[in-house]
């Protein structure tokens, strides 16, 4: 007896190792908690909707993503929103409404109206919806049903359309348990997981009953494998469970029951056919192809605590986009991405003994197809193989100080590998099978500690070039390897004067005789190359930016030269990007593209190129694709697979198509083949509309009127008066992804024909001042590819003011009509009046005149008459004394003299007359008492 326990526990022991061929950690691409925005770091249940939002509940309400922010909706003192902020569950109705189950029944979210309504009614309160935990909602599409799952109260069915209340369905007392989910099996029965295993619920006969009660006695959750075998999670392990085609209780059977070391609450089957398994407290287990699991077949088993010595499982979800999304109830979210990275980034060894001394690569020297050499900025050489992704050891027997100080290698055209050690001031070589490392003679480089070989490549004529921190030199070679001549451009007539010729790269043209050297402040250098002729005699030709010419080089820091096999001839530059070289043989033209274009950092590190060629730019951040067809750039960075971003200078291409790129923390190789080609392009949502900066909801009252009646996603047209002409509208592309990689454009019709591109986190359009009429809005967002969405439109009309209107217009005419005929007439008024007064002043000036005449002629008069008068008194006044005795003669005479005295007074009096109408008229006054 002893002996077959022990056989069955050597059996399962074997069947566990056969499961497992490797058990690995999962490393997650993003999380998410309460400090990115997270309502609760208890998560419970994760929701993708049919727009491509995603939503979270929590312990303390729900969270809405849209893969750049986090939006929560909970109850506050002032606002009641939930039945509680306790989510539980979530799902969507097919009218797009959001069913929000919490640990006090459900409330309902009205995606068009932006409202929540809580499912609430009396007869619900009798039968204690409303304090019921809901577990699970599974909607029944066929039946137009809602199935709300609760924890100790049975099954509640409502109508999904009208949300009535159907149904209250409980086991009978014996078999009373916690539920926790339900999965629709066929068109009416349900199965459920529960506290006390397995039940099966016939919506048709409204009856419970169990299913393999005697094998499975708890059950948290279930998932299809297909349509007759399911994946059961037990308290310790799992089961596999078929059924027949009965659909009757006695109709399952157990096929196996595996990993039963572990206490699973979760699981999901993606659409790869991989199986994601959340544990109690241990993270989560993920298995990469169920089909081989469930035949009991060598799987790969791979594993995520985060560290942690806890981490307790609640959800699990695929989305559209194939993210795997893991809930936990005490740490947030994490999202998941099991493709397959083809960036491959080894794990070099910081070792002096078997390793580099620095993760800086600073020369990589190809042995084979599959092999390269590497040596690091401090030391140390090293193999890596490709095809294996395993370091090898050298085919050389160096003493430790001598292999530790190796700072360069290369690999020349006869296979013999060249190497220089830190401080010497030669090179050392391993000529072609031979195991003994030389010196080599005649070849002796300038005293200097700092000096640092960058770059080495061969000539036609077998001759090596090699480009240091301080001049270039070519190493003439004979036939049997011999050093015949050590050179140095320098030396020539071109740099006589120059301090230093500091470069970075020396690249020998496979089309025309020339050498290129890129150099780190001259510019693009280039020699004429020819076999027998000094390299002092050499025709040289300096090529450096012109900020007159649009034509020149772009930077005067040249890092990267090569020429494609199609004979294109590119340049890379820090600070000027990549430039296209046209007629490179004679007077070469730039072409630049940079950040303008699309390029990730204008601060190229190296070239290369794929079998398309299309080449591939390294930056100080991230790595670019540039189509050279189409003049497109696609980026790469961490989220993609790279362990790094910021690269350094050395770069290979492998005979088999592998690209070998270094960085400043490690090396990346890849095989542009293996870069996935076609990815799912984002959806596209309208979300917040602004006016004046404030968000205007459905139903939202301004001006005494409604501007939206739905969210602005649903809307076709806004229509806006003209004092709401400032306003924005956030625009979300729905890729879950790094935002560097995906880009949005987006024009205003007839405002902007012009589409203005911009990375899809910058997801505000606004627009202020705008003139009344009619607009069209469109937006389209980009994948990683560059592949576009097609154009999501918002028309957008502008009210006139009533001041503007056509109308108005009519009225501003007939007024203007009006108002120039009564200004005619007025002026004609005054034309006829200024007329009339000219004639009144005129005739009046003709009377004064007249009388001026008269009067002047009575004055003249009058003067003439007064001189006879004063002549005539003097005589009369001697016959009065002569005949004053005569009474007749002096009555007559006294007659005479009143007569003289009155004329008198009636000349003095035209007088005064006259001198008043001169202003001449004196007063004359006297003082009396």
């Amino acid at each position: 007896m002893a002996n077959k326990y022990f056989i069955i526990v050597i059996l399962i022991i074997c069947f566990s190792s056969s499961l497992s061929a490797q058990e690995k950690e999962l490393n997650y691409s993003q999380k998410l908690t309460i400090t990115e925005g997270l309502a609760h770091n208890g998560v419970t249940s994760i929701f993708e909707d049919s727009r491509g939002f995603l939503w979270f509940g929590t312990y303390e309400g729900i969270n809405r993503y849209d893969g750049y922010e986090l939006k929560t909706y909970k109850n506050t003192i002032d606002n009641n929103l939930l039945t509680s902020n306790r989510v539980r569950s979530l799902n969507e109705d097919k009218y797009g409404n959001l069913w929000v189950g919490t640990d006090q029944g459900i409330t309902i979210y009205k995606y068009y109206q932006e409202q929540f309504d809580k499912l609430s009614s009396t007869k619900l309160n009798k039968e204690g919806f409303n304090t019921s935990i809901v577990r699970k909602i599974v909607i029944n599409e066929d039946r137009g049903l809602v199935i709300c799952v609760t924890e100790n109260n049975g099954l509640f069915i409502f109508k999904e359309n009208d949300y009535s209340f159907i149904g209250h369905y409980k086991p009978n007392k014996k078999d009373e348990a916690s539920f926790y989910m339900a999965l629709l099996i066929d068109k009416s029965n349900y199965l459920i997981s529960t506290s006390i295993g397995l039940l099966n619920f016939d919506l048709d006969n409204e009856i419970f009953e169990r299913v393999l009660s005697n094998d499975i006695r708890h059950s948290k959750s279930i998932v299809n494998i297909s349509e007759d075998t399911f994946l059961i999670t037990l308290l310790n392990g799992v089961a596999i469970v078929e059924k027949d085609k009965s659909l009757k209780p006695d109709g399952f059977h157990i096929k196996q029951k595996l990993l039963n070391e572990y206490q699973f609450v979760s699981s999901l089957i993606d659409s790869k056919g991989s199986l994601w398994l959340g544990t109690l407290n241990d993270g989560l287990v993920y298995i990469e192809d169920v089909k081989s699991f469930e035949l009991q077949k060598k799987v790969n088993i791979k594993t995520f605590t985060d560290n942690l010595s806890v981490l307790r499982s609640s959800d699990l979800v695929s989305t559209s986009n194939n993210n795997y999304w893991f809930a936990t109830f005490n740490e947030g979210l994490f999202r998941f991405d099991v493709n397959k990275n083809p960036f491959h980034s080894p794990n070099i060894k910081i070792d002096f003994s078997d390793g580099l001394l620095s993760n800086n690569i600073t020369h990589i020297a190809v042995i084979d197809k599959d092999r390269v050499f590497l040596t690091s900025s401090i030391g140390g050489l090293i193999i890596l193989n490709t095809q294996s992704m395993k370091f090898e050891s050298i085919p050389f027997q160096l003493p430790q100080n001598i292999l530790s100080s190796i700072r360069t290698v290369y690999i020349d055209s006869k296979e013999n590998t060249w190497l220089r050690l830190i401080g010497e001031n030669g090179l050392r070589r391993f000529v072609k099978d031979t195991k003994i490392l030389e010196k080599v003679p005649n070849i002796s480089f300038p005293n200097n500690e700092n000096l640092i070989l960058r770059s080495f490549d061969e000539d036609a004529y077998g001759n090596i070039w090699i480009a240091t921190n301080n001049d270039v030199y070519k190493i003439v070679l004979d036939a049997e390897n011999n050093v015949t001549l050590f050179e140095s451009l320098s030396e020539h007539l071109f740099f006589k004067g120059e301090n230093s010729l500091v470069t970075r790269q020396v690249f020998v043209d496979p089309i025309y005789n020339f050498i290129w050297i890129g150099t780190q402040s001259k510019g693009l250098i280039r020699i004429n190359n020819t076999k027998e002729g000094l390299l002092l005699n050499s025709e040289i030709e300096q090529f450096t930016h012109d900020i007159s010419d649009s034509n020149s080089i772009s930077s005067n820091f040249v890092t990267s030269i090569v020429r494609l096999p199609n004979e294109d001839f590119w340049i890379g530059t820090e600070g000027g990007g990549i430039c296209k070289v046209l007629n490179s043989e004679s007077n070469p033209k730039f072409i630049s593209f940079t950040e303008k274009n699309g390029l990730s950092n204008n601060v190229v590190k190296a070239l290369l190129y794929d079998d398309n060629y299309n080449l591939w730019v390294s930056t100080n951040i991230g790595l670019n694709l540039f189509n050279t067809q189409k003049k497109e750039f696609r980026k790469f960075n961490v989220s993609d697979g790279l362990a790094f971003e910021d690269f350094w200078y050395a770069a290979k291409r492998l005979e088999n198509g592998t690209l070998m790129i270094s960085g400043l923390d490690g090396l990346v190789y890849f095989n542009p083949k293996e870069i996935p080609n076609a990815e799912a392009l984002p959806k596209i949502q309208f979300e917040n509309f602004k006016i004046f900066n404030n968000i205007v909801s459905p139903g939202d009252t301004i001006n005494k009127r409604v501007v939206l009646t739905k969210t602005i996603s649903e809307v076709e047209e806004v229509t806006l008066k003209h004092n709401e002409n400032v306003f924005s509208v956030d625009f979300t592309s729905l890729h879950y992804l790094n935002p560097k990689n995906h880009s949005i454009k987006y024009r205003l019709l007839p405002f902007n024909d012009q589409w203005i591109e911009v990375p899809s986190n910058q997801k505000t359009i606004s627009y202020s001042g705008l003139q009344p009429g009619s607009y069209k809005l469109s937006v389209m967002a980009s994948n990683s590819l560059n592949d576009w969405t097609e154009p999501k439109t918002l028309d957008i009309y502008i009210k006139p003011s009533i001041w503007n209107t056509n109308l108005a217009y009519l009225l501003y005419v007939i007024f203007g009509i009006l108002l120039g005929y009564a200004i005619v007439r007025v002026i004609l008024k005054l034309q006829s009046l200024s007329h009339k007064v000219e004639i009144e002043q005129f005739e009046k000036d003709k009377v004064e005149e007249v009388n001026e005449a008269k009067l002047r002629f009575f004055a003249n008069i009058s003067h003439e008459i007064k001189t006879p008068l004063t002549l005539i008194s003097r005589p009369l006044e001697v016959l009065k004394q002569t005949y004053r005795n005569n009474p007749d003669a002096k009555e007559k005479l006294n007659l005479i003299t009143r007569q003289s005295k009155k004329i008198q007074q009636l000349i003095e009096q035209v007088q005064d007359f006259r001198k008043a109408d001169v202003n001449m008229l004196k007063t004359h006054y006297s003082r009396f008492n």
